[in-house]
């Protein structure tokens, strides 16, 4: 998908607008992203079920937490050794998105190695899974044995 597309499905979402709520801080914890919407409407087959679908802000529907789970890659974040909780996100995100979103000037570290901020999750992570990352100040780098290297 280039960027063309993604701002005409943002342009289509804007036009046709989700009635629904926010996610619950129950289903926040159970991996949906804070910026979906849920729509609740009566089951096709049984009318006194409800049936929940839940849509990305770029208007993607999905019909259950486990469909979101596979396509999202979370993130267990912490920010200078404090745990700031489990976060979704796309597996074509950049790392310096990630960065500015949580706490703009560090590094995310992920298995002990600073990732670059113009790589995406996706070419270290794979969807469906959770990771620990940690994101450092530099003037936290000594205080955690972290050593940098001049090329």
């Amino acid at each position: 998908m280039n960027h063309r597309d993604t701002t005409a499905a943002t342009v289509l979402v804007s036009l046709y607008h989700v009635k629904g709520r926010k996610p619950t801080e129950k289903e926040r914890k159970s991996g949906v992203p804070f910026d979906f919407t849920i729509e609740e409407r009566p089951g096709k087959k049984n009318p006194e079920r409800v049936d929940k679908y839940y849509f990305s802000s770029s208007g993607k529907q999905y019909r259950s937490i486990s469909e979101i789970k596979r396509n999202y890659i979370s993130l267990n974040i912490q920010l200078n050794n404090q745990n700031m909780g489990v976060f979704p996100f796309f597996p074509s995100t950049f790392v310096t998105d990630i960065v500015n979103s949580i706490q703009s000037g560090t590094f995310l570290f992920y298995k002990g190695i600073a990732r670059s901020p113009g790589v995406r999750l996706e070419d270290f992570l794979q969807p469906g899974k959770t990771a620990t990352v940690r994101l450092l100040e530099k003037s936290k780098f000594k205080q955690h044995n972290i050593i940098t290297i001049k090329l």
